[in-house]
């Protein structure tokens, strides 16, 4: 019994042995933010300048000891994780990644489809960094970004106002988040994504539209409306706001449920798709006549129908500039192909570039108002 009680306590006393080699929190260093830039040095073996933004401990608390919230560090290197040690060594704590909430590439570094291969294949293949971090393009450099956002008067003590932004807790349309493991399997399905753009906007940081990849290479730019257009082709937008000119008035409606199919039409000649769009909503706004009162049921038919023609329109121009000039599936047709008519899809893989562009889409929209909502006349 001594003998069996002996070795419980020796394993007891391994077992809960404290960690011997333990850092506490406040002697590491957590960026949530990382942004890469083109090294400018000429004959430089570093070819990136990569800058980390971390909070201020200081600047925490109920007693706070400090009120700046943020401090940058910058290096040059030729990846994230050489830019860690390098950055280490001038530091007094170590910088640990296991935090970061958000990667900021410039127009720069976008452009070149092999750097940017580069940087995702290295990120995801670390263990210790979060895969679920966001990404987020800029047309200017990382550096000046990030400065205006360090300088903001919006500031978030831990997470930083990007990654504040880009968690969409408020649903915007404006922009569609887009994380690492996200952008690796659109690259891997279609070989196409969009990560959303920031830009700086009187001393303020904003995120509007997005950034066109194909093949991990920047091809373009969406605005914030093509988003939105892009959202309802896919289906991912569950509620959102259209306005239109009606009889000359502003007709307002909110948007409470979309949905979007798409579809193989049987055509020998050319292949066709069909994309079904379904809107279901109310009246948010809008003067209404006693005559057009009192025949309400023809006037909701016809105002679904103006909105149906709208919005068709604007589905319409984005496939235009999607296939002709950034030939750039981001709607899901060759995932579709691939899934549902792989038989097809093993017929045309090699040459979609070549198919996607003159590729015949059809769009019908079908616009369903339910409740009349705030009407006045």
């Amino acid at each position: 019994m001594r003998k069996v009680l002996f070795i419980l306590l020796v394993l007891n006393i391994i077992f809960t042995t404290g960690c011997w080699d333990m850092i506490e929190i406040n002697q590491r260093i957590f960026p949530y933010s990382v942004g890469i830039d083109l090294n400018r040095e000429v004959n430089s073996p570093n070819k990136l300048n990569i800058i980390f933004v971390y909070p201020n401990i200081g600047a925490l608390g109920k007693n706070p000891t400090s009120d700046k919230k943020e401090f940058m560090l910058s290096t040059h290197a030729n990846n994230i994780f050489d830019a860690v040690h390098r950055v280490s060594t001038n530091t007094q704590q170590p910088i640990y990644l296991k935090h970061l909430k958000t990667l900021i590439i410039s127009e720069e570094i976008a452009k070149d489809n092999k750097l940017v291969r580069e940087i995702i294949d290295g990120l995801n293949r670390d263990y210790v960094l979060n895969k679920m971090i966001n990404l987020l393009a800029t047309k200017e450099t990382s550096e000046e970004f990030i400065e205006t956002k360090v300088k903001s008067i919006r500031q978030e003590d831990i997470e930083g106002i990007a990654y504040t932004l880009l968690r969409n807790d408020q649903k915007s349309i404006r922009f569609t988040p887009k994380t690492l493991n996200t952008f690796i399997k659109d690259m891997d399905t279609s070989s196409t994504s969009i990560i959303p753009l920031g830009v700086s906007l009187g001393g303020e940081i904003d995120i509007l539209g997005g950034a066109v990849f194909k093949d991990y290479g920047l091809v373009g730019y969406i605005s914030s409306e093509e988003n939105k257009s892009i959202a309802l082709i896919n289906g991912h937008i569950r509620e959102t706001e259209i306005n239109i000119d009606y009889r000359g008035a502003n007709l307002s409606l909110l948007i409470m449920n979309t949905k979007s199919k798409k579809k193989l039409i049987d055509d020998k000649d050319q292949l066709k798709i069909r994309y079904s769009v379904e809107l279901e909503g109310q009246i948010n706004g809008y003067i209404m006549s006693n005559e057009q009162l009192s025949n309400s049921e023809e006037n909701i038919e016809d105002m679904e129908r103006a909105v149906e023609e709208v919005v068709e329109k604007e589905l319409k121009a984005i496939l235009k500039r999607l296939q002709g000039e950034l030939n750039a599936d981001v709607i899901g047709i060759s995932e579709y192909l691939y899934k549902f008519h792989p038989k097809i899809w093993n017929e045309i893989q090699e040459e979609w570039d070549e198919v996607f562009p003159d590729l015949n889409i059809e769009i019908d929209v079908d616009m369903k108002i339910r409740r009349r909502g705030l009407v006045t006349w």
